[in-house]
């Protein structure tokens, strides 16, 4: 079971520079429910988080955990979000990237392989965002956040999980363009609840029970799906 601490959240959220998102809020509402008033030093569940605060508000508590453990299940946990919108990268390099990164995970890829896939995927994204491919862009950032180097891929899940969403939402028939004028997380599912509110709300719900998953399960990190290998490469 993967955990955190409330002073490492509160460090977390101290240490965020003037232009990130900060969430005052999530630490207020978790101290509460947790029946305290000042943080301290004792292993907190992440599942307890997703439980006080919800799933959004834990993916952001992902950012004060950032050891080797941690990181490896913050980039399963991107990666199965990339797999789910791997049939929205025309650019095979995108899903390249994915493999590589999985394999960082699980042992069987190197650091300069990790930093190799990330430039690749990069190179990937700067280009669909350039053409205005808006949809393509959102799902080749989501193999740029995948390939993310530990020290940072703790502070990609909320990324990855609003661009595989928005990624989602064009797949389930959603206007992509107004789709992704959203600036949330929060303003993309209220924006699917008038389109296609049951497709992304099953959507959704799937990501929220393999992050959930992810951080009960001690050995649910090496138990995550392969990449479909029927797509082109």
């Amino acid at each position: 079971m993967l955990t955190t601490t409330l002073w490492n959240i509160f460090a977390h959220e101290c240490n965020q520079e003037d232009d990130e998102w900060t969430n005052t809020e999530c630490f207020s509402k978790l101290m509460e429910g947790l029946g305290k008033k000042e943080p301290d030093d004792e292993p907190l569940p992440y599942a307890d988080i997703v439980r006080i605060c919800g799933v959004q508000d834990a993916l952001w508590a992902c950012g004060a955990e950032t050891g080797p453990e941690h990181a490896r299940a913050w980039r399963l946990f991107i990666i199965h979000c990339a797999e789910q919108i791997d049939r929205q990268m025309s650019d095979r390099r995108s899903r390249k990237a994915i493999r590589v990164a999985k394999g960082y995970a699980q042992g069987k890829s190197t650091d300069r392989a990790l930093e190799t896939a990330y430039w690749m995927a990069d190179d990937v994204f700067i280009s669909k965002y350039r053409d205005d491919d808006e949809v393509d862009a959102a799902a080749a950032r989501v193999a740029v956040l995948a390939s993310s180097p530990n020290e940072k891929v703790s502070t990609c899940l909320n990324e990855a999980v609003f661009s595989t969403t928005a990624a989602a939402m064009y797949a389930l028939g959603v206007q992509k363009g107004a789709a992704m004028k959203q600036t949330s997380i929060a303003g993309m599912l209220g924006y699917a609840d008038e389109n296609n509110p049951e497709a992304l709300d099953r959507f959704w719900r799937a990501l929220d029970a393999e992050f959930l998953r992810i951080v009960s399960e001690s050995e649910a990190v090496s138990q995550i799906a392969a990449p479909d290998q029927t797509a082109s490469a």
